[in-house]
């Protein structure tokens, strides 16, 4: 292993790691070892190879994202014999639909609440969906529109309202009945 086009990435995984070095095989036994956690390498020349880094330990709401996790980066062309490339850095970036508060612990990774959207990487809150919109699950990186027939006069809806009687909401987005 000679080198990698990248030598760090957020704890949430995704990152395609290129390797380049020399004498790389195609075959289906190809992996990369991130620490301890194992993933394929995908062939690409016998120079270069393409592994996807692994997101940190997961849970049902929770992802242990220290700020900075550094490990051994190990690629095998038999998935037995690993040679060591180079370290990895794991950073604290937060998914898209998670925020890090950094107030319950500096590794705890949150999903976002219903009713609000979380997309900057690092976020240390959410963001209420506004006017005109609603998010009926957790977890978004963004609103959804108000329908006809409905209006969402307030911040942070989970559930858009229905049109009261005597009353017209003909157009998207409502955020005030007519």
């Amino acid at each position: 292993i000679k080198s990698l086009s990248r030598y760090n990435g957020p704890s949430s995984g995704g990152t395609p790691v290129f390797i380049r070095g020399s004498n790389f095989v195609n075959t289906t036994n190809l992996s990369c070892r991130f620490g301890k956690f194992n993933v394929r390498g995908r062939y690409l020349t016998k120079e270069a190879v393409v592994c996807i880094s692994p997101p940190l330990l997961r849970s049902e709401h929770y992802l242990n994202t220290e700020a900075k996790v550094d490990v051994p980066l190990f690629l095998s062309n038999n998935g037995f014999d690993y040679t060591y490339g180079a370290i990895y850095r794991f950073t604290s970036a937060s998914p898209s639909g998670h925020y890090q508060p950094g107030t319950e612990a500096e590794s705890t990774l949150l999903i976002c609440p219903r009713g609000s959207y979380c997309t900057d990487q690092l976020a240390k809150n959410f963001t209420l969906c506004g006017p005109g919109t609603y998010q009926p699950l957790e977890g978004q990186d963004s609103c959804v529109t108000c329908p006809i027939g409905y209006f969402c006069g307030d911040f942070g809806l989970a559930v858009p309202r229905i049109c009261p009687p005597k009353y017209i909401c003909d157009e998207r987005g409502t955020n005030r009945p007519k």
